[in-house]
């Protein structure tokens, strides 16, 4: 037995409607499926598509199931296939989208504008004089580090190191680790750059520039083969961000184990540009 389509019912056309008779036992859930721009997803023959459940391969625009990745999507009002997004990427009808579970981008955040490279260890890029800090005499060889702060994929070519009452004379070295420690990522010459005049500061470029993905954690430290200029630190007693120092001998970079609490006069005042 047919059933008759009630009056208003389209059975043909587009959008069609159909009436089907529904018999017992049956489990059906049709599903009507609307591209971003509103319009009916057509087969090739001009039917709307219904899915029920089924784990066969979907009929979308004679496509085949789809593969880990991809999502539905149209490239026209009526045409719908199975894609694969395109690396960095997202649809447009997802934008404004609130994802209320964890979003972990591995490829890191791109720039919603370019040009922005300065992040200073504590989050404080503008210190310049001799009493924002404490004056620390170094140890010879031994690296001195704190945790920076990158919310952003950028481009990085250095490292501006802040003096303290004295400076040139020694030579220093900066390096950058990731904020779990490791090998470094980059690092000035190795042969060393005169430390800034007293009181200022002074950029130390890497050997090259280095890409780093944010948002993330990141660890900037100092080295001097002396111990006569003078580097500004962090002083306070108490600071929400972790620093520290590692012995070593000048020009050999450490695999860093990063400290997991903060020590007053052990982190530099420094910053990425």
């Amino acid at each position: 037995m047919t059933a008759t389509a009630a009056p208003g019912i389209v059975t043909g056309g587009n959008p069609p409607n159909a009436v089907v008779q529904i018999q017992p036992g049956m489990q059906v859930q049709p599903v009507v499926l609307v591209d971003q721009n509103g319009n009916y997803i057509t087969s090739s023959g001009g039917t709307a598509i219904a899915l029920a459940t089924t784990g066969g391969p979907v009929n979308v625009s004679n496509g085949t199931s789809p593969t880990a990745g991809q999502i539905l999507t149209a490239n026209s009002g009526t045409a719908a296939t199975f894609q694969a997004l395109t690396a960095g990427q997202i649809p447009g009808t997802l934008n404004g989208t609130t994802f209320s579970g964890t979003i972990t981008p591995s490829a890191g955040i791109p720039p919603y504008k370019s040009g922005f490279t300065s992040f200073a260890t504590g989050g404080a890029a503008n210190l310049l004089n001799a009493t924002s800090g404490g004056n620390q005499v170094p140890i010879a060889g031994t690296f001195y580090y704190a945790a920076t702060f990158i919310p952003m994929n950028v481009t990085l070519t250095g490292v501006i190191v802040s003096s303290g009452t004295v400076g040139t004379t020694d030579n220093w070295i900066v390096a950058l680790w990731p904020g779990t420690g490791g090998a470094a990522l980059a690092t000035s010459s190795l042969s060393g750059i005169v430390a800034p005049a007293a009181n200022t500061k002074k950029a130390f470029p890497f050997t090259g520039t280095v890409n780093v993905d944010g948002p993330g954690a990141y660890i900037i430290g100092i080295q001097s083969n002396g111990t006569t200029a003078r580097f500004l630190s962090f002083s306070n007693a108490v600071e929400g961000f972790i620093t520290g120092q590692l012995a070593g001998t000048f020009a050999t970079i450490p695999s860093l184990t990063p400290a997991s609490t903060y020590s007053a006069n052990a982190g530099p005042f420094a910053t990425t540009y």
